[in-house]
């Protein structure tokens, strides 16, 4: 069946969750990972050119439709709901688009300056990171190395290398700050 997507969709072939872990134990369905990537099958005429068929993107979680065409799995994307271009499990090869920026969020203390350790339950989430990356169209005052502060609820978490990261769109971006040990008195 040939599919053309129109209205400048993305037809999206959602890449499969592992099946078991690098120890070797399979995984039950209910706890694999929904994975939030795949590769552009088909695009519309007037679809960005930020992506290509063959390419490995990385979705919003909530974002376009799901399709089943000859009994395969699909997604139907707009340009909004794709976040980046993803060339394998290194946070170096993954290419924000769409106005967005590719942080990796600040770490959380694991022990006050007393030396007392925080539990998990009290740690303190930080809406920091530093810019990994950044898309070409995103706001000229964002730079790489640049630590920003960022919107509560802004973004989608990513795993590369097994590692956190946060692609945010620019307008959750809040403030650029540099990070000090010490305060001057």
């Amino acid at each position: 069946m040939k599919f053309r997507p129109i209205n400048g969709r993305i037809l999206v072939k959602p890449l499969e969750a592992k099946e078991k872990t690098s120890g070797g134990i399979y995984l039950p369905d209910t706890a694999k990972e929904r994975l939030h990537e795949g590769k552009v099958i088909a695009e519309a005429e007037d679809a960005t050119d930020e992506v290509a068929v063959g390419d490995q993107v990385i979705y919003k979680e909530y974002g376009g439709t799901e399709v089943k065409l000859d009994r395969e799995d699909y997604i139907l994307l707009t340009e909004d709901d794709l976040l980046a271009k993803h060339e394998g499990g290194d946070s170096t090869k993954l290419k924000p688009i769409n106005g967005r920026v590719l942080l990796k969020p600040s770490e959380v203390k694991e022990k006050t300056s007393g030396g007392i350790y925080i539990p998990d339950t009290a740690k303190e989430k930080l809406h920091e990171g530093e810019v990994i990356a950044v898309a070409k169209d995103a706001t000229e005052e964002i730079a790489l190395g640049v630590h920003v502060i960022y919107k509560e609820y802004g973004g989608t978490e990513v795993k590369l290398n097994r590692e956190d990261y946060i692609l945010l769109a620019g307008d959750d971006l809040l403030a650029k700050h540099e990070t000090v040990d010490e305060i001057p008195e």
